[in-house]
């Protein structure tokens, strides 16, 4: 059964549907001008079940309103936006003509083999440059957009045959001029940041974080994320819908450690150079173990710190430099690897005799 789509919409000619997403749909579509040229183009518009909201009609404008500031090689481009009347709102994008990296990635999976190495990280760098260029932005006063993608994912990763790397969907992006929902948590539960997860707000870092999930799951050949095996339910204690219970469920975590750790680092008194403010005091005397020959956790963590800020200081003091004290002499390793007994010739009494009044003399 063939996809029914619309043959015109505005001044493009609908070619064919590529897909549709939770709001919107895209088409591959083909705008003709004057004698007889043509450009082939992606053109986006909301989903017509949609069309009558007033939330996804903000959404989409705030898109194009963000996406039409972008001039980057390595971002898609965006040529028009207009408002069509009844057939909506419509987003004309640049034509990249390839796969996206998300069905690269998952069929070296399914093949069983993984990505060359200089292949992930040449596709991760030219996306870096591309997220760069965006958390860069500024407008007219100077002033930083402070764009965040918050989608940074396989799919949204675009390879043209011609080896060029863009980055696509800025459709849930957040910037200084937009008004973002609050506590409204957007993206990808397998590559969003804890704080992203917590429905905080996120700065360029989140981006980050996430191209290196995906940088990892290239060069590991494995997926982050927790796969539903033996008919888990979704909702299980591994499913994506509680990773954000999870990360809040950690951070609780984390603020009772730092809270039962106040009194103790109180009654050891003020902290001196060198000592860490969370693991508080931090002594050099073995530690005594506990009953049945273990030791504590924290035991564990203190000893693991003391050795990591032992091997820091010696790498910044460098090299042992050996003084003219400290060497061995040459002449006692060398007397000791040759000394053997040696063999004289006959000689006679006046010759002995001359040789022992010379050297008394």
């Amino acid at each position: 059964m063939t996809e029914s789509f619309p043959e015109k919409l505005a001044q493009y000619d609908v070619l064919r549907r590529l897909g549709a997403g939770g709001m919107a749909e895209v088409f591959l579509a083909r705008k003709s001008g004057a004698e007889g040229t043509s450009k082939i183009v992606v053109v986006k518009r909301i989903l017509p079940s949609f069309g009558a909201s007033r939330r996804f009609r903000t959404m989409f404008i705030d898109e194009a309103q963000l996406a039409t500031r972008l001039n980057h090689p390595n971002v898609v481009q965006v040529y028009d936006f207009s408002n069509e009347g009844a057939e909506g709102h419509i987003l004309a994008m640049e034509y990249v003509e390839g796969p996206d990296f998300g069905m690269i990635v998952a069929a070296a999976r399914a093949a069983g083999v993984r990505l060359p190495p200089w292949v992930s990280a040449y596709v991760i760098a030219e996306v870096a440059k591309g997220l760069h260029y965006a958390h860069e932005k500024k407008d007219d006063g100077g002033a930083s957009l402070e764009i965040v993608h918050r989608d940074v994912s396989p799919q949204n990763v675009l390879l043209s045959y011609d080896g060029s790397v863009k980055i696509a969907d800025f459709g849930i992006a957040s910037a200084r001029f937009l008004q973002d929902e609050q506590g409204v948590i957007k993206g990808k539960y397998g590559y969003m940041s804890p704080e992203q997860a917590r429905g905080e707000r996120v700065d360029r870092r989140s981006d980050l974080y996430s191209l290196g999930v995906i940088l990892w799951e290239c060069l590991s050949g494995r997926s982050r994320r927790q796969r539903h095996r033996d008919g888990a339910p979704r909702g299980g204690p591994h499913g994506p819908r509680r990773a954000a219970e999870h990360v809040r469920d950690g951070s609780a975590r984390r603020a009772r450690a730092d809270r039962d750790e106040a009194p103790r680092a109180a009654a050891r008194g003020p902290l001196r150079d060198g000592e860490g403010a969370r693991g508080g005091h931090r002594s050099s005397a073995p530690v005594a173990p506990r009953a049945g020959g273990r030791r504590g956790p924290w035991r564990r963590r203190s000893t693991r710190s003391s050795r990591g800020r032992a091997i820091v200081a010696a790498i910044a003091a460098g090299p042992p430099r050996l003084g003219p004290s400290s060497r061995t002499p040459r002449r006692r390793w060398r007397s000791r690897a040759i000394a053997r007994p040696r063999r004289r010739g006959p000689t006679s009494a006046a010759a002995s005799t001359a040789r022992c009044g010379t050297s008394r003399s």
